[in-house]
């Protein structure tokens, strides 16, 4: 049995095309999945974030979100869930300016903080963490205009405050995890859980945020538009999901 753990937004989704997710993708998966193998999703986002724009067209086997601070089964229950401090999350808000979208979540409700996006589900606006009461949030993520202002910031954070929460760049959103969280530790507990072998590991994505992934697992993917210091960290350089899942089933082009 092999598994692929697939990256969700510019892998799987594209928001940028008209239906999102390419049929020839969708029919590899289940053809990957008709032979006795599991694919899941391995992403900085919420759960809910994926289901929603998913609309049942994949069958996952594994949730891997949250960039790896939850892993959730077939059926969605938990393997793992650790969640960030929200007095953590304060101190690192604290440094954001008002150009910087800041959303989080609590108990599956998005909320946000300088709110720029219109985002596809329904957000409550607060003006700062100091209104949120809870100890602990699910979920906190960084929003930018551009690459050279997420990396700088990203850059910044890393330096200040790389002893209490880990943060991940995806192009041009930072997304943050409980310390110690990964994609790529998460990637070991999936092994772990459904006792795969490594060499039938496999993982896919397309930016910064996958390198922990890539690091993990020995037979890892990424595109020829991803950036190239991506590239040079993976094992194939492919142009879409359909090529990796051939790659992977040994399938011979026609």
């Amino acid at each position: 049995m092999k598994l692929l753990a697939s990256d969700f937004d510019g892998t799987l989704f594209f928001h940028s095309e008209k239906d999102d997710m390419r049929i020839k993708d969708l029919e590899a998966i289940r053809k990957f999945q008709d032979e006795g193998n599991l694919f899941g999703i391995c992403t900085g986002r919420h759960l809910k974030g994926i289901i929603d724009p998913t609309r049942d067209r994949v069958n996952y086997d594994f949730y891997i979100v949250n960039s790896g601070a939850v892993i959730l089964d077939k059926n969605k229950n938990v393997i793992q869930k650790n969640m960030i401090k929200t007095e953590v999350a304060k101190k690192v808000v604290s440094k954001i300016d008002k150009s910087v979208e800041v959303t989080f979540i609590i108990d599956n409700q998005f909320y946000a903080i300088n709110r720029k996006n219109d985002w596809p589900m329904r957000i409550i606006e607060v003006s700062s963490m100091d209104e949120i009461n809870e100890s602990e949030i699910e979920g906190l993520a960084f929003h930018f205009k551009d690459i050279d202002e997420t990396t700088k910031v990203y850059n910044e954070i890393v330096e200040k405050y790389n002893d209490i929460i880990d943060v991940y760049q995806n192009v041009n959103n930072l997304d943050f995890a409980p310390k110690g969280c990964s994609k790529g530790n998460a990637l070991k507990m999936i092994m772990d859980h459904y006792k795969i072998d490594k060499d039938n590991m496999n993982c896919i994505g397309d930016s910064w945020n996958d390198l922990p992934m890539f690091k993990s697992i020995e037979n890892s993917f990424t595109f020829t538009y991803s950036p190239v210091d991506v590239q040079k960290e993976t094992k194939h350089v492919i142009n879409n999901l359909e090529e990796c899942i051939s790659i992977i089933l040994d399938i011979q082009p026609c």
